[in-house]
């Protein structure tokens, strides 16, 4: 049986922290990642294997921007496949986990789109009469619609589905370069983003 105890993108979204393990005696074997663009095309697919010690059953590793096709940060949706080895002895007749050698992980960072929204959201000036009218009052709908339902499917296990929303709120933002109104904003104590990852194997936002 295979556990992913951290899958995680840190704020400076240049790295992917990776605890995983598997049972005592087994060790895991491959770990390979998608991206939103990829997912399941095998051929396509980045393989970290080497990144993988192989002592013991437990593997603790980063994944960095550079070693993967990304151009700047982590932004958006990525899968990391882990496979685990299925080491029994001769006379063992029950294997009590023999299909869970094969696990997938999801990780997740959303800040961009989230900056997006509040971007549009800046822009819009409520005193005036064609407000409602706005643009920007149609995009902000649209974005945080899609934003929402991205962060559902993502919740469900639905990754294809979530696959298509993200690529709609690129589509929605490809003209925003983050929240440049925020500039003029005082600087927050604490600046997170909406991010998945998973801790313990259960799935969270971080």
């Amino acid at each position: 049986m295979i556990s992913i105890n951290i899958l995680q993108i840190p704020s400076d979204r240049k790295t992917i922290d990776v605890s995983v393990e598997t049972s005592v005696g087994n060790t895991i074997d491959s770990a390979i990642l998608w991206t939103d663009s990829t997912f399941k095309d095998y051929t396509k697919a980045i393989d970290f294997s080497s990144k993988l010690e192989g002592i013991n059953n437990k593997e603790v590793f980063s994944i960095e921007i550079g070693d993967t096709n990304e151009t700047d940060t982590f932004d958006g949706i990525y899968f990391i496949e882990f496979t685990s080895t299925n080491i029994t002895a001769a006379d063992d007749t029950e294997c009590t986990d023999c299909n869970d050698f094969v696990v997938l992980g999801v990780v997740a960072n959303l800040g961009y789109f989230q900056e997006c929204l509040l971007e549009d959201i800046l822009k819009i000036n409520y005193n005036t009469e064609d407000v409602i009218n706005s643009n920007y009052v149609n995009n902000v709908i649209n974005t945080k619609v899609l934003l929402d339902a991205l962060c559902i499917a993502i919740k469900f296990g639905y990754y294809e589905e979530a696959i298509d929303l993200l690529t709609s709120l690129r589509k929605m933002c490809k003209n925003n370069n983050g929240c440049i109104s925020c500039n003029s904003l005082k600087t927050p104590i604490f600046k997170t983003g909406l991010n998945f990852g998973i801790l313990d194997n259960n799935m969270m936002i971080i």
